[in-house]
């Protein structure tokens, strides 16, 4: 029978492997202190069990330490679950990853029972994708920003040539499929925010061709709202009433991006860190904890469907004027 005790005993362990695999100069309570963005007493409090580590805390763990074995442990559960992970890199690139997505999506967009349920702390994956300029310029800061790909490093940003290229078509034809297929979303104040603050971080270093580089995509983030409205109202994703829509709003932030995906008798539940590491796996009792865990969110959600279109203006209008003042602030 698994305990708590049990359970505290194979983080410990967990810990104690780490360590083993530490080759940091720094103590190895500074390395994860650093690496985890918490306090050291935080990270003695994990070291010996007393706190659980989170399933984002985890995957930041297991990224890092990268020989360590591929069998994840998650203190949450009772059990050991096996994750594929893969990170964005000159190995596993941008256009083989985005072509896996791709591949993932089109078997599920034709399964009309198919189900993808997503909250995230930044812009929703799919919706990087929504508007050939945003697709361009997520292709783009990951390369310059994520992967520091040399040829992006003195490249200035220009999205009439980026959706020139194979990866920015790639990206346009994920969105198109997402569309396709039936959602439930919970977002936030701060998704669209973090987005808009790339481009800032993008125009202070001087990497846009021009400021009308600047301007078109802050109006693309602007017309997601447009969007959100839209399906909301609808009830259905806009270019396929079969796709059912349903939006849900969330005061607090949320700490990582993820999708839990229903399609026939499967499920599958995706991470998205550091936007270059995906965490994935189809293990049947974690995707129906994370479900559930989902819909203790939407619990704790306000509905921003038609039934409820006051308070769907009230707060899409909320979004709209943060970004509105992040963008004039940035002039």
């Amino acid at each position: 029978m698994i305990t708590i005790d049990n359970i505290k005993e194979e983080q410990i362990e967990f810990f104690n492997q780490l360590e083993k695999l530490s080759s940091s100069p720094k103590s190895f309570i500074a390395e994860i202190s650093d690496l985890l963005n918490i306090a050291r007493t935080a990270v003695y409090a994990r070291r010996n069990g007393t706190v659980f580590i989170s399933i984002y805390e985890q995957a930041l763990l297991n990224e890092h330490f990268a020989k360590f074995y591929r069998k994840k442990f998650f203190s949450h559960y009772t059990r050991k679950v096996r994750f594929e992970v893969s990170s964005i890199s000159k190995h596993y690139t941008v256009h083989k990853w985005l072509s896996d997505t791709l591949q993932l999506l089109t078997p599920i967009a034709k399964d009309p029972d198919a189900h993808i349920y997503y909250t995230g702390a930044n812009l929703h994956l799919f919706y990087n994708f929504s508007t050939p300029k945003l697709a361009a310029f997520y292709i783009y800061w990951l390369h310059k920003y994520i992967l520091q790909s040399p040829e992006y490093q003195l490249l200035p940003f220009s999205w009439k040539r980026m959706v020139q290229t194979e990866e920015v078509k790639l990206a346009t034809q994920i969105w198109k499929k997402y569309q396709e297929i039936s959602s439930t979303e919970i977002w936030t104040r701060y998704i669209l925010i973090t987005t808009l603050d790339k481009i800032k971080e993008m125009r202070r270093d001087k990497f846009f061709e021009s400021d009308k580089e600047y301007k078109a995509l802050s109006e693309d983030i602007i017309e997601i709202m447009a969007l959100l409205d839209q399906q909301a109202e609808l009830g259905h994703k806009i270019d396929n009433i079969h796709a059912k829509y349903s939006l849900f709003s969330l005061e607090s932030k949320h700490e990582s991006n993820c999708a839990i995906i229903k399609y026939g008798h499967s499920s599958s539940f995706f991470d998205l860190l550091n936007n270059r590491t995906i965490m994935m796996t189809t293990d049947k009792d974690f995707c129906e904890a994370q479900l559930r865990e989902f819909k203790q969110k939407i619990k704790n959600s306000k509905p921003l469907s038609s039934t409820n279109r006051t308070e769907r203006t009230r707060i899409l209008s909320e979004y709209r004027a943060e970004l509105m003042k992040a963008i004039v602030s940035a002039n």
